[in-house]
């Protein structure tokens, strides 16, 4: 074996053992995350029930929800309703979590009514709002969930009849 040869051969066994001692440091420190309660499904799914769309931007997609404080730092307001907020997806990283996963936002809920409050008053451009007028025949204004809901149905439809006609 040449000189070469044997210093990889040296240095590999190092490394093997530096990233083994690593991994076992690792998998050795004690987990911070606390664990939920048994009762979190039912407080979950009563809340969405009572909470159906999201509450910084009105959508109807399916929403998480999002403890103000977190529950592995606050334990006790793990199922408490005034620390819980409906959010989709979208409006849970940037309004939960202020666009990182790692942070939490304990404003959410102002931030949340205050961005909902501008997207229901939002303002369009006289040359959209005629365009929408003229194609709908009716002024260009925020819809209700229910006719949100019943367009993303009807879309869906038409989309799967496209899907099984090819």
């Amino acid at each position: 074996m040449t000189m070469r040869k044997w210093r990889l051969l040296v240095y590999a066994i190092y490394l093997a053992a530096l990233v083994g001692g690593l991994w076992l440091l690792v998998t050795s420190i004690p987990s911070q995350a606390a664990e939920r309660s048994g009762r979190w499904p039912e407080v979950r799914k009563a809340y969405l029930a009572d909470h159906p769309s999201c509450e910084a931007c009105g959508c109807g997609e399916k929403c998480d929800v999002h403890h103000i404080r977190p529950f592995h730092a606050y334990p006790a307001l793990e199922l408490e309703p005034s620390n819980l907020i409906a959010l989709c997806p979208r409006c849970h990283l940037v309004f939960g979590h202020l666009g990182d996963w790692h942070a939490w936002n304990p404003c959410v809920r102002e931030d949340a009514a205050r961005h909902l409050r501008r997207v229901q008053v939002r303002p369009y451009t006289p040359a959209a709002a005629a365009t929408f007028q003229k194609r709908f025949g009716e002024p260009m204004r925020a819809r209700p969930k229910r006719q949100r809901q019943a367009e993303r149905d009807a879309s869906e439809r038409i989309h799967s009849q496209i899907a099984t006609a090819l």
